[in-house]
């Protein structure tokens, strides 16, 4: 039979994680979200949808209760659109799972096989566990999966469209998938004359299309429906219970739990905009975060905000002081712009950020450079540095009123332990694979350049990874960057070349037009960052083999701070 193998990547993972599955061609879209869901580890109580930007399709189940900004995109129903109906002539689009926490994946149609001889889907390769959902990851499978899926064998029982939940709920009493009698025609069948007929018998139809196609090309429009004097209020009422919640436990605010969404509402506006918890939230707040306030107080007309400002605006976003569109606006009401001048804006509170930011950054340094570190151990590089000092009694306070957005550790018995390691598995590998080593010390710029932006400075391996990438990119050196900051990541917790050469191929950066040649240089270079990286494994320690090297050529001198100097 007719089937499809596809390759599904997670988006914005800490390391690569993907699924290479193939699907029988007679499934729908409904049936396709279920497929995915079991093969990344979701549970399928959310909202879904797949999207097609060529095409400005959107497949997704609508939901009254559900606020749509898609305005730009067509809307179908994926429980009536079938596979074959896109499939065959679309070779990439997007999965969406979890509306509100966003779990965006790539998936690649990679074949189109017509010898399938199985009715069930089945996961040939895979690489990552399964991604965290509700703070609990598991181990990936691969054998019980495909147990699973087996249980989902087409079953030659022709049925009428079906939703997500009506076919989980089929799969429940020990089921399998029917037939869907769905539409196997895509908008590539339309029939343009029939349509050109419609328009001329509805001039009323033909002006509403003119008019979303005046809004598709200047969506600056959109953004002329906020008003100049939109509230908190107003933002939070687009988000759902859950989400506002959120916002309630990175304030560490309390009082909220018996709300209902309009009281809890009042709340957070209420709340946030007092002197306290503003106060607390924007002192971890770089320069640059809080220097968008002014720009975009009000609403911005006729551009999209620039990439720069909208990583700039993330943190006032995810603080609930901000709102932000689907096309990329950003809208910070004047009452918060108004609470800042009244709440933050003196001498005595920068002094005090300006003392708190800095040792966040230490305490953020130390994580990632340890992944498990002592709070001794970080204020011995604290106090080395800055000349001040804290006691244990004083950092275990600090954490607990640092959002949990601007730390990367978890607080454990006296410990920073990097979230990466928040399981207690990987927690107790990283612990026996650091056993007997000594920590390194890094030099003032690792550790401050960790603590602020997460990576370590690049040393000359790095930098021949970035040159090459950006002529591979034909130039784009921004995103070569980010490319380098993520493989260092992926190899400062563990991770080998293999997987990065996987999560690069997941990515379209080396795709199947890349030859031989090209695959190997990308190869050799990032065993060069491998062995030259400070491994958290070996705290902060590059390997034995290559500090030997590096001695004997003399090129680099150690001194006792740990700052390296080339002749």
């Amino acid at each position: 039979m007719k089937a499809y193998q596809l390759k599904i990547t997670a988006r914005y993972m800490n390391s690569p994680v993907w699924r290479r599955i193939v699907v029988p061609a007679d499934l729908s879209f409904a049936q396709l979200s279920v497929v995915l869901n079991e093969a990344m580890g979701w549970s399928g109580e959310h909202m879904y949808s797949f999207e097609f930007p060529d095409l400005q399709l959107r497949l997704e189940e609508l939901n009254e209760n559900y606020d749509y900004f898609f305005e730009d995109m067509d809307v179908d129903d994926p429980s009536e659109i079938m596979l074959e109906a896109y499939l065959d002539l679309e070779n990439r689009f997007t999965y969406v799972f979890d509306f509100g926490n966003d779990w965006r994946h790539t998936v690649m149609v990679e074949k189109i096989l017509t010898d399938y001889d199985r009715r069930y889907p089945v996961i040939l390769k895979f690489r990552g566990d399964t991604p965290c959902q509700d703070n609990n990851p598991e181990t990936f499978d691969l054998e019980e999966v495909n147990e699973k899926l087996k249980k989902m064998c087409l079953t030659g029982i022709n049925c009428k469209p079906m939703t997500q939940e009506e076919i989980y709920d089929s799969l429940e009493r020990g089921r399998g998938f029917f037939n869907i009698q769905g539409n196997f025609q895509g908008i590539y069948d339309w029939d343009e004359e029939d349509d050109a007929e419609i328009l001329r018998s509805n001039p009323d139809l033909q002006d509403e299309l003119e008019n979303i196609w005046m809004r598709i090309q200047d969506p600056g429009q959109d953004i002329n429906s906020l008003r100049a004097d939109v509230r908190l209020q107003d933002i939070y009422m687009d988000y759902n219970k859950e989400n506002l919640l959120e916002i309630a436990r990175l304030h560490h605010l309390k009082g909220y739990s018996r709300l209902n969404k309009e009281e809890l509402i009042k709340f957070l506006a209420s709340r946030l905009l007092g002197r306290d918890t503003m106060r607390t939230y924007f002192t971890y707040l770089t320069d640059e975060e809080i220097s968008i306030i002014d720009s975009f107080s009000k609403p911005v007309s006729g551009k999209e905000t620039e990439e720069e400002e909208i990583s700039r605006g993330i943190a006032l976003v995810s603080g609930g002081y901000a709102g932000a569109s689907c096309l990329g606006y950003i809208v910070i009401p004047e009452e918060v712009r108004q609470a800042y001048y009244k709440n933050c804006k003196d001498k005595k509170w920068n002094e005090e950020r300006q003392k708190k930011q800095e040792l966040a950054i230490y305490l953020n340094g130390a994580a990632e450079l340890y992944g498990i570190c002592p709070v001794e151990k970080a204020l011995e590089i604290y106090t080395k540095y800055t000349g001040k000092s804290a006691n244990a009694e004083e950092i275990q306070e600090f954490c607990k009123v640092i959002p949990e957005n601007k730390k990367d550790y978890i607080y454990d018995n006296s410990r920073l332990i990097h979230k990466s390691f928040a399981r207690e598995e990987d927690r107790k590998e990283l612990e026996r694979s650091q056993k007997g080593k000594h920590y390194y010390m890094p030099s003032r710029q690792e550790i401050e350049t960790l603590g602020r932006e997460g990576y370590l400075p690049f040393d000359s391996s790095m930098r021949a990874v970035k040159s090459f990438l950006t002529d591979f990119l034909r130039g784009d050196g921004g995103y070569a960057e980010d490319l380098c900051r993520y493989m260092q990541r992926v190899i400062r917790e563990g991770g080998t070349v293999q997987e990065i050469i996987d999560f690069l191929s997941g990515i379209d950066v080396l795709d199947e037009f890349c030859d031989r040649k090209t695959i190997e240089k990308v190869r050799q270079l990032l065993h060069n960052v491998w062995n030259r990286t400070r491994k958290m494994q070996n705290r902060g320690n590059i390997s034995e083999k290559i500090a030997r090297q590096q001695k004997s050529t003399g090129n680099i001198v150690n001194f006792p701070a740990g700052r390296n100097i080339r002749r």
